[in-house]
C-alpha cells in the first residue's frame, strides 16, 4: 500500500481554512446530490487520479539512473528477497549482482523496470488512491471561474484545526517548469516511496490555484469528515437568485453554524469582496 508517511518531508505551515469549489444547478440532480451529501452526511468524495482534468497529473515516470554500487546493492537486496532463491548465500546473491552489472544487464534491467511501472503505474494509483483537491485561498477569479461554473457555483470553507481528523493528511502541490526528477534508487537508498513524489506535482501554469490534496489509500469513493469543520459556503458573485435562495433555505433549515457569505466584484478593479448573509 501506498503511504507518505514512508516520506521524509519538510514541515509545511498549513493555513487556517481550506477551500473547495463546486458548481450548483438545480437542473442537474447529481451535481445537488453531492452538495447534499456534503452538508447533510458530512462526505467528501475522493477521485480517481484519471478523473483529475489535468492529463499530466500522477502520470511523471520515475528515472532509474545511478552509479553502480547504488545498482549493485539494489540486486542484492531484490536477490534476498525473492522467493526463487530462498537460503541462497551471500556469496552467491553478490556474484550474480556482480554478474548483472558486468554483462551490461542493468540498462536491460533500468529499461523493463521502466517500461513495466509506466504500464501499472496508471492501474496502481487508480485501484488504490482517491484525491480530494483544495485551495488555500477563496478570492481567486480564476479559481471561480474555472471551478464554480463561472462564478455562478460555491466555495465550501473548511477549517483545518476543526478537521485534524482529515486534514492532518493534507499535503501542498508542488509546482514545476518541467517533470521533477524522482529517482527510484535514491527512493530505494532512503526506504521511501517514489509514488507519493508524483501525486503531488503539478506543471508552474497551475500555480495560480494554491492547491492542496487529502488522499486516502483504499481507493476513491466518499469518506465522512468531521460535522464542524465545514464552516461557511461562499456563493459565487454570478450565482441566480433561484439557486441561491434554494441553497440558503436549504442550509438553514438542515444545518446549523454554517456561515452563508456573498461574493461580489470589487468596485473599482479586479478583485472579490465577501459580505455574509443574515
Amino acid at each position: 500500500m501506498i503511504k507518505f508517511n514512508r516520506c521524509r518531508e519538510m514541515s509545511v505551515i498549513k493555513p487556517k481554512c481550506l477551500y473547495k469549489f463546486r458548481s450548483i444547478n438545480l437542473d442537474h440532480k447529481v451535481g445537488i446530490e453531492r452538495f447534499k451529501q456534503i452538508v447533510i452526511e458530512n462526505k467528501l468524495y475522493f477521485a480517481a487520479p484519471s478523473e483529475i482534468n489535468d492529463p499530466f497529473d500522477c502520470k511523471i515516470p520515475p528515472n532509474f539512473d545511478a552509479d553502480e554500487k547504488t545498482l549493485r546493492q539494489f540486486i542484492i537486496d531484490e536477490t534476498r528477497n525473492n522467493p526463487d532463491f530462498p537460503g541462497a548465500p551471500d556469496s552467491v546473491i553478490e556474484s550474480f549482482a556482480d554478474d548483472v552489472i558486468a554483462s551490461d544487464g542493468v540498462k536491460k534491467l533500468s529499461k523493463d523496470m521502466l517500461a513495466s511501472m509506466r504500464l501499472a503505474q496508471g492501474q496502481i494509483l487508480n485501484r488504490n488512491v482517491g484525491v480530494c483537491c483544495f485551495s488555500a485561498v477563496k478570492n481567486d477569479i480564476l479559481l471561480w471561474a474555472h471551478y464554480a461554473n463561472g462564478h455562478t457555483g460555491i466555495c465550501l470553507e473548511f477549517n483545518i484545526q476543526k478537521g485534524i481528523q482529515l486534514f492532518h493528511r493534507a499535503k501542498p502541490v508542488k509546482y514545476y517548469k518541467s517533470y521533477p526528477n524522482v529517482n527510484f534508487f535514491k527512493c530505494y537508498h532512503k526506504n521511501e516511496h517514489w509514488m507519493p513524489k508524483i501525486l503531488i506535482a503539478k506543471a508552474n501554469c497551475w500555480k495560480y490555484e494554491s492547491e492542496w490534496r487529502v488522499f486516502k489509500f483504499d481507493g476513491p469513493g466518499l469518506e465522512i469528515f468531521p460535522e464542524c469543520c465545514l464552516t461557511a459556503i461562499i456563493f459565487g458573485c454570478q450565482m441566480q437568485d433561484r439557486e441561491k435562495h434554494f441553497l440558503i433555505n436549504f442550509v438553514k433549515e438542515n444545518k446549523m453554524g454554517i456561515k452563508l457569505i456573498e461574493a461580489r466584484m470589487k468596485e473599482n478593479k479586479y478583485g472579490l469582496k465577501f459580505m455574509q448573509i443574515t
